[in-house]
């Protein structure tokens, strides 16, 4: 009779081959914003100007904001302009921005996740509706280059095409086949190798979720303790853990959507829009640091013999975690008193943490295991990571 080691070992496997089925069923690249829309334009107006590109997935809907991209002009512009717009676009508005002048469009052109360009020079000139805008060329506004000038007399300056006979679907089939099967080759090959790593250290992959199963009193009291002591001997304690992100993201909030008012979003208030990127980004990046520097900051534990020193990352990521919970709360409630109410997606909120907690364990080891040899290594991650924040 099979044992249970073997069971569970090609039980994985098993898993892995119904993985592998799913993914060369299911890997499509196409789905959401692939194309780009592109304009060459060069402008006489002497101010910085916002144009947009308004879109429709079904041909009879009406223009709305939440289908809507922004791209800032500068004055006396001369450079391309990109929107990026879905596979399944029927129509598409160009909005010009709200100054008057002159405005030539060198060129217009569509591509598919950049890797080439669609026909679309013989439907350019075929335009629904020419607001507030002259043509040069009455007839054929875009000569055979694509190009043409127009003179803006309005403050609301627009072009409409109906694109929904321009092929586009049929056009971006032959991208969609090579990039799908580029996509399922590289899954299939990290899955493959995971594999093999899986097979070549089962034993290890089956005792150290064990082992950390049953120390797990002992991992949840020193995560507990670690964030306790991390705040000690201040009069506000652990209020610190969180008053310095909601600092930051007011911080953050002020200077871009007030001072530079560079943080416009079209469909929802700027700071809702910061703080869903911020919040899990706070938490990866105190997980990593903690991490990191776990088995330094538990030198009088881990020169213990008996101490089991692979379950100090777990406990600096656990003690991240009761202030991302904290975040995630406030973050709900700020969202609901915005009018934005928990549904149905709300749940993949827990997925993601998940994620993100394995993401900052994963890579926490490793670093962990190198800083001893290579201090320099926190520094340069602290630096990383000040880069990821603002890219």
């Amino acid at each position: 009779m099979m044992n249970k080691k073997k069971l569970l070992k090609y039980g994985v496997v098993g898993l892995v081959v119904v993985l592998l089925i799913a993914i060369n069923l299911f890997c499509r690249l196409y789905n959401g914003k692939k194309l780009v829309f592109t304009i060459d334009v060069k402008t006489d107006v002497n101010v910085d100007d916002i144009y947009s590109v308004y879109y429709t997935t079904d041909k009879n809907t009406e223009f709305d904001e939440a289908h809507r991209v922004d791209a800032n002009v500068p004055a006396h512009c001369n450079q391309k302009i990109s929107f990026a717009i879905p596979n399944d676009v029927k129509n598409i508005r160009l909005d010009l921005g709200s100054r008057e002048g002159s405005i030539t469009i060198q060129e217009i052109s569509i591509s598919y996740n950049d890797l080439g360009l669609l026909d679309c020079s013989e439907r350019v000139n075929e335009i629904v509706k020419l607001n507030q805008m002259k043509a040069d060329k009455v007839k054929n506004p875009f000569d055979n280059n694509m190009s043409g000038t127009f003179v803006i007399d309005g403050i609301d300056p627009y072009i409409v095409w109906d694109v929904s006979d321009w092929n586009i679907e049929s056009q971006i089939e032959p991208f969609v086949q090579r990039g799908d099967w580029i996509c399922k080759i590289i899954v299939d090959i990290v899955v493959l190798l995971g594999l093999v790593v899986y097979l070549r250290k089962f034993e290890f992959f089956v005792e150290f979720p064990v082992e950390i199963y049953r120390s797990k009193k002992l991992i949840m009291q020193l995560s507990k303790n670690d964030f306790k002591t991390k705040f000690a001997g201040s009069y506000l304690g652990i209020i610190w853990a969180f008053i310095q992100p909601i600092v930051t993201v007011v911080l953050y909030w002020f200077v871009f959507e007030k001072g530079l008012r560079a943080g416009s979003m079209v469909s929802v208030p700027f700071v809702l829009w910061l703080i869903a990127g911020l919040v899990p980004w706070f938490f990866f990046q105190d997980s990593l640091i903690g991490g990191t520097n776990a088995l330094i900051e538990y030198q009088y534990l881990v020169k213990k013999v008996v101490f089991q020193i692979d379950i100090l990352p777990l406990v600096k990521v656990f003690s991240s975690v009761y202030v991302h919970m904290f975040f995630i709360l406030f973050m709900l409630v700020l969202y609901m008193c915005y009018g934005y109410f928990p549904n149905l997606y709300t749940i993949q909120i827990l997925y993601y943490l998940i994620c993100t907690f394995v993401l900052a364990l994963g890579i926490s080891y490793a670093t962990s295991a190198v800083v001893g040899f290579f201090r320099d290594l926190t520094q340069i991650i602290n630096i990383a990571l000040q880069v990821g924040t603002w890219m």
